[in-house]
């Protein structure tokens, strides 16, 4: 009996002893009393104290077209719409004073688009509820309701055009006539959901529901765009899932020789036809074109600037060049070619061509 209780005990003794060998030695303090383990694991979990990259800019086709009525320049004017839904207008780009602003029951804070159009109608500005004011035509009253889009199409003959695309569908031009009523629609247009300028300042570009585009003229002006322009409207007659198309001439002051047009695709690509064809067919992630005389500007998705013909290359008023603009989302090119360009912190940046945009404007 004794030898086994000694077995045990000694048993006891040896599960003990090995049981004290697998504890933990302790961790010894620093100096400052923390335990080094302690140290360690604190400095695997402080906090990553590195700079966060600036947000890109992403820009749809609708963001685009909506940030591009925030700003307009044409001739020598140029037109900006502040947060608050006060207009700021340079060098004679006067804003719509509150008093047609009133005939029309239009707030400020509802104006989605400006145009600051030239020789006879200053300021039109379009309503998010379809509402235009300044539409100072013949016998017109100064303002139109059910349009959803406005473009002015001017020219140095001095016969300015206002183009509306109406909620319905139909396309109004005053180069129809000055009295906006039933006559100033373009006939057989019932499915358009854009309209610009043709290439010849006297026709319309058009965009249909279906994503096709035809060109509209008449008289005389269709019989000379038809002789002229033929291999061109057979081209454009075959472009599918546009988006947004422009004519325009290549000639800077001039019609005629160097016509072409541009459209944007639902993917982002751009097809043309005349001159600067080949300059833009490998555009690619394009949100929004705008054209001049002699440009064509393409607003990417990432907020870059791509612009080619005859200002491609020259600086702005603070000598940087569109093409390097960065967080772009919306631009608006005047008839000359001049620039501006609103970024995503809502600055207005601007640009123009040649010697006499010196006089032009500045920024905002």
């Amino acid at each position: 009996m004794k030898k086994i209780l000694l077995l045990l005990l000694v048993v006891t003794l040896i599960l003990t002893f090995a049981s004290c060998e697998k504890e933990a030695t302790p961790t010894p303090p620093d100096e400052n009393g923390e335990k080094v383990s302690d140290v360690v694991e604190n400095k695997d979990e402080a906090p990553d104290t590195t700079e966060p990259e600036a947000p890109s800019v992403s820009v749809t086709y609708e963001e685009a077209k909506l940030n591009s009525g925030y700003i307009c320049i044409e001739e020598f004017k140029s037109v900006a719409l502040k947060k608050d839904g006060t207009m700021v207008g340079l060098n004679d780009g006067y804003p719509i004073p509150d008093s047609v602003l009133e005939e029309c029951g239009v707030n400020k804070q509802d104006i989605v688009k400006f145009l600051c159009a030239g020789y006879g109608y200053d300021t039109v500005a379009l309503t998010k509820d379809g509402k235009t004011t300044r539409i100072t035509v013949a016998n017109d009253e100064p303002c139109l309701e059910n349009v959803k889009d406005i473009i002015f199409s001017p020219s140095y003959s001095h016969d300015d055009n206002i183009i509306c695309v109406m909620k319905d569908g139909r396309v109004l031009t005053t180069i129809k006539s000055l009295v906006l009523d039933e006559r100033a629609y373009i006939d057989g247009i019932t499915d358009a959901v854009e309209a610009t300028r043709g290439a010849d300042h006297r026709s319309v570009t058009v965009t249909h529901a279906d994503g096709t585009v035809s060109v509209w003229a008449e008289g005389d002006v269709l019989d000379q765009i038809n002789t002229e322009q033929a291999s061109l409207l057979e081209e454009i007659s075959g472009w599918t899932d546009i988006v947004l198309a422009h004519g325009n001439s290549g000639n800077t002051y001039l019609g005629g020789e160097n016509y072409f047009y541009v459209g944007l695709k639902k993917d982002g690509t751009v097809v043309a036809t005349g001159s600067y064809a080949e300059l833009v067919k490998d555009w690619k992630n394009i949100a929004y074109i705008d054209t001049g005389y002699g440009v064509i500007a393409g607003l990417t998705t990432d907020g870059r600037v791509l612009v080619v013909g005859e200002c491609s290359g020259e600086a702005s008023y603070d000598g940087v060049s569109p093409t390097e603009w960065e967080n772009v989302v919306g631009i608006s090119v005047s008839t000359e070619g001049r620039m501006l360009g609103l970024t995503n912190d809502g600055t207005v940046i601007g640009h123009w061509r040649g010697s006499e945009g010196e006089n032009g404007f500045g920024p905002f």
